[in-house]
């Protein structure tokens, strides 16, 4: 695979923002394919995907979640209308170094944070394809990792892709919001999936997260499987194919 960031410097990753990605390893694992010049941009995309993430986590009241994520919906207009980031937060700096959050992508971000906001309350979704595509809104942040220029019917695929990840990694933490027959429809949709063939101008490394998708499902939920999921690693980014 070409890598067209191979001739730029290499920038560092601070250290706040490398733990925060560390502490998710899929993404540290996928961050390791990554070629150099392009880790701190791919990284600040993986921190504010974190960072979404563990909001609903965290908060046990809606209305606190609801003001974190107004916050995130602040701190990226301002990224995006070219202000300075706050000081001292890391995930801030690494997207304004990276110029990330732009007003092209500022629409998908406040997208994605939207849909994030819907997994602060307890009421479960009426239907599948209501969840799916809320899911799939939600971790579509991690779009943002693609390289520049990736084509768009790859990256649609790409989108489908994770969403059936996340259906498939966080299975367990789904049936209070869909309840047993949505979940098992949710599921099968995340296992009717054939791999992506990689255009051969494009480096998959910033999205080869997506193939663990079936090691997921192969597996119960919680079950340790590190030296497997490095194997699919290696070998979606050997073949090419996500």
């Amino acid at each position: 695979m070409k890598n067209p960031g191979a001739a730029r410097p290499a920038p560092t990753i601070p250290k706040t923002l490398a733990e925060l990605v560390g502490a998710d390893e899929d993404l540290r694992l996928t961050l390791g394919y990554v070629a150099p010049p392009d880790r701190m941009r791919v990284a600040a995309v993986f921190a504010l995907a974190l960072e979404l993430r563990r909001v609903p986590e965290v908060v046990k009241e809606p209305p606190i979640g609801e003001i974190r994520l107004q916050w995130w919906r602040e701190r990226l207009a301002e990224l995006a209308a070219g202000e300075p980031p706050r000081v001292g937060h890391p995930t801030l700096e690494a997207l304004a170094a990276a110029a990330i959050v732009t007003q092209a992508t500022l629409p998908a971000l406040e997208a994605a944070i939207d849909a994030r906001a819907e997994f602060l309350y307890p009421e479960p979704f009426e239907t599948h394809d209501a969840f799916w595509s809320t899911l799939e809104r939600a971790e579509a942040v991690l779009l943002l990792a693609a390289p520049d220029a990736t084509p768009d019917a790859f990256m649609g695929e790409v989108r489908d892709r994770i969403g059936r990840y996340a259906a498939a990694r966080w299975r367990a933490r789904l049936a209070p919001a869909l309840g047993a027959k949505l979940r098992d429809a949710l599921l099968e949709n995340a296992r009717s999936h054939a791999p992506i063939v990689v255009p051969d101008n494009l480096d998959p490394a910033s999205l080869l997260f997506v193939a663990l998708t079936k090691g997921y499902l192969k597996r119960e939920p919680g079950v340790s499987w590190g030296l497997a999921k490095r194997l699919a690693l290696f070998r979606a980014m050997a073949l090419g194919r996500l």
